[in-house]
């Protein structure tokens, strides 16, 4: 829990007053967990993806597609898969909550800082 509030302090540091009010206006549509333990903040261009043990920054120029697609093994509230290509090969995937809000956020970013991308919603 140490490296995820760590990492969360350091993408809050390094956030424009844009990026923050867009953060505090989809915290008003996330369930009261995602409030607390977001599974992603986008800001300047980038993505950081908070997973249990790691919190990854990943470029949205890096991305080559995005597919967002039911989770239906996950536990809880997060039940949608993301998962990232990257342009030289290679993936990643996370958790989301299935917010409609935070999805169109997340897609919009993608396509704002990389209009090439690829998206995939199933």
């Amino acid at each position: 829990m140490r490296s995820f509030f760590k990492g969360y302090l350091e993408v809050i540091g390094v956030m424009t007053d844009e990026d923050l009010e867009t953060m505090e206006k989809l915290e008003k549509t996330r369930w009261w967990l995602e409030k607390q333990l977001p599974s992603f903040i986008i800001y300047s261009g980038k993505i950081r993806v908070f997973k249990l043990y790691s919190q990854p920054d990943i470029s949205f120029t890096e991305l080559s597609e995005i597919l967002i697609r039911p989770n239906y093994f996950s536990r809880g509230r997060q039940n949608k898969l993301v998962i990232f290509k990257k342009s030289k090969g290679g993936s990643f995937f996370f958790g989301m909550d299935s917010n409609p809000a935070q999805e169109e956020h997340l897609l919009n970013k993608a396509v704002e800082y990389n209009p090439n991308i690829i998206i995939t919603n199933r």
